[in-house]
């Protein structure tokens, strides 16, 4: 009878000890679990795709940005201990952009023109990272962030409702909301006047155009392009073609030189970095080169023959001083063709000085062009485009 008691208690006490310990584990697991769940909510890392099953196949690179942009919205927005990826230092205005500043076009101009401004400037933010830089630097709590490119509007649209305090100035963006402003520039106008000097210059009556992203502003300098050539010369041949890629030098020759084989003997590139390959195709063929965005006639003075120049200085510092005078409207502005630099009016879109190489009888039917256009004698329109 002992015996049995004593086998009893010593089961019992077995299973006891077995209670607790199962008991301590899965407490343990939970903790490690509400721990990593508070960590992914904080942030998703740089670089890290968010991914789901699908039945319909593997998803697009668009739909893994869609589902990225959700993911992080949902999780790291409504949280109340965010935390920065990366030590980010403190300033009241930040440039953050895709592009390069070494590209001496788009990027080049937005870093130098924030320069009175004090900016902390940060470039080649990858586009799927680009959500997660946002709200890195909106947690810094600056006064103003300033992004550079289309790209960067609608993922501003989303984050904005969450910062009330920041104002945030997309360049080229379609999107608006009581802290954002857009500025998208009438790039088709300075378009329209390169058009016609590029008429007005070419021997063969055949003109080149090559893009970086079949984005709205991009678009519609392809297509002002092509109405001031038409304007001057009806029977001009506008070849227009896209490199898909901003920052390939090689590629951007590469696809100057297919215009060129086809004729064009004055080729325009609205495409960044891969730009500097246009140019140095049309230098390396002897033909005529038009700039954008900057003054790109250092980079082959004797080719390029003029640009059109985009005044974002003019344009930061119109909303930084509308944000510090309470004016600042949360709207989608479309600046349009000025004079020169430093203009009285609105306008931001000037073309640079001409090359020797231009004749006189040119020279003065630009101005006119660009008088008409100021005026609105001339109207360059521009393809409808969404509005967010």
């Amino acid at each position: 009878m002992i015996r049995i008691v004593a086998l009893l208690i010593t089961v019992v006490a077995a299973v006891a000890y077995a209670l607790v310990f199962y008991n301590l584990y899965s407490s343990s697991r939970v903790s490690d679990k509400e721990s990593m769940s508070v960590t992914n909510s904080t942030f998703t890392r740089p670089h890290e795709r968010i991914s789901s099953p699908s039945l319909l196949g593997p998803m697009t690179s668009q739909q893994e940005k869609t589902l990225e942009l959700q993911s992080l919205l949902s999780k790291g927005l409504n949280s109340s201990d965010r935390t920065s990826v990366r030590n980010i230092p403190s300033a009241n205005v930040y440039l953050l952009t895709d592009a390069h500043f070494n590209d001496q076009g788009w990027g080049t101009q937005g870093l130098s023109s924030v320069s009175s401004l004090n900016a902390s400037s940060v470039d080649r933010i990858p586009i799927s990272d680009v959500v997660t830089s946002l709200i890195e630097h909106a947690d810094k709590n600056p006064k103003m962030i300033i992004a550079q490119g289309f790209q960067w509007g609608d993922p501003i649209l989303k984050i904005a409702p969450s910062y009330p305090n920041i104002k945030f100035v997309v360049m080229t963006g379609l999107v608006k909301a009581p802290n954002v402003v857009s500025i998208y520039p009438e790039q088709q106008q300075g378009a329209f006047l390169l058009g016609a000097v590029a008429a007005m210059m070419s021997k063969n009556h055949v003109i080149g155009f090559v893009g970086g992203e079949d984005y709205p502003n991009i678009v519609n300098i392809a297509d002002g392009y092509e109405q001031g050539a038409h304007y001057m010369d009806p029977d001009t041949r506008v070849i227009s073609e896209w490199t898909f890629d901003f920052n390939n030098i090689t590629k951007g020759k590469q696809v100057a030189m297919d215009e060129i084989s086809y004729g064009a003997d004055v080729v325009l590139h609205t495409a960044d970095t891969s730009g500097q390959g246009v140019i140095e195709a049309a230098k390396e063929i002897g033909v005529y080169a038009l700039g954008a965005v900057a003054d790109q006639s250092h980079l082959a003075p004797n080719i390029v023959l003029t640009s059109f120049v985009i005044d974002m200085k003019k344009a930061y510092t119109k909303a930084y001083d509308d944000m510090i005078h309470g004016r600042f409207v949360g709207n989608i502005l479309r600046p349009g063709v000025e004079a020169g630099p430093n203009g009285t009016g609105d306008g931001i879109i000037y073309l640079a000085p001409f090359n020797s190489k231009v004749p006189e009888v040119v020279k003065s039917k630009i101005s006119e062009l660009t008088s008409d256009i100021m005026s609105g004698r001339i109207v360059v329109p521009e393809r409808n485009l969404p509005i967010s």
